[in-house]
């Protein structure tokens, strides 16, 4: 049976690409994914998935420090991941729209109001907005602003970290890394004041790597 697992030691094959290995390996934990053999993958099959899903994700560009975004694609696709393709690639391979949400904090809610879409159809549009539009009602539903909560047993997360840098999932007792490739047990802290969540693990070096919670995540059951 597929599982996040598929992905133990399977790294993201370019910089911006995290954010398509993890809704492939959210697939895999759901069983949505197209291994010739159900059970397990055959050898290059999660990255050709995950390659597959990121010339659809790999749309968006933003500069934090113009604070401005802009849709569209490179040839070869080397741009970050928007949340709208996210959920719509999960869809495409088979979860439902109800089981998709697309949620944000305070923090996030201020950072993607605050940049605006270049694109001449999002009309100056915020980020936020525009992504929203892209989302609600037709790919998933969306919920915000909330404080971060863990998965319970039948959800696993694709969570926004490293100052909006990076996607990593998570579920209930494993953490799935594209940087790294580790699939593992993981451990979080939330701080009560500032609700920042942090997010560690410590891989088979005994080497401990630890990410900072950027505000977004999209919630899978």
């Amino acid at each position: 049976m597929s599982s996040l697992k598929d992905y133990d030691g399977i790294r993201q094959s370019s910089p911006n690409s995290c954010g398509a290995f993890a809704v492939a390996s959210v697939l895999a934990q759901l069983g949505h994914v197209p291994w010739s053999n159900n059970a397990h993958p055959a050898e290059g099959e999660p990255t050709q998935f995950a390659e597959q899903i990121y010339q659809v994700t790999g749309n968006l560009e933003i500069n934090f420090q113009t604070a401005q975004a802009t849709y569209g694609y490179t040839d070869p696709v080397s741009g970050r991941n928007s949340p709208s393709k996210m959920v719509y690639e999960a869809g495409v391979n088979g979860i439902d729209k109800r089981r998709m949400i697309v949620k944000y904090n305070n923090g996030a809610d201020q950072t993607f109001q605050a940049i605006t879409v270049m694109n001449a159809d999002a009309n100056g549009a915020s980020l936020l907005e525009y992504e929203t539009d892209l989302i609600v009602p037709d790919l998933a539903y969306e919920v915000g602003p909330l404080d971060y909560t863990t998965p319970f047993p039948n959800e696993v997360h694709i969570v926004l970290v490293n100052d909006n840098q990076h996607w990593i999932v998570v579920a209930k007792e494993l953490l799935y890394d594209p940087a790294s490739g580790y699939v593992g047990a993981y451990s979080s802290e939330v701080d009560p004041e500032t609700n920042t969540v942090k997010f560690a693990y410590t891989d088979q070096d005994h080497a401990i790597t630890s990410y900072t919670f950027s505000g977004l995540w999209i919630q899978f059951s």
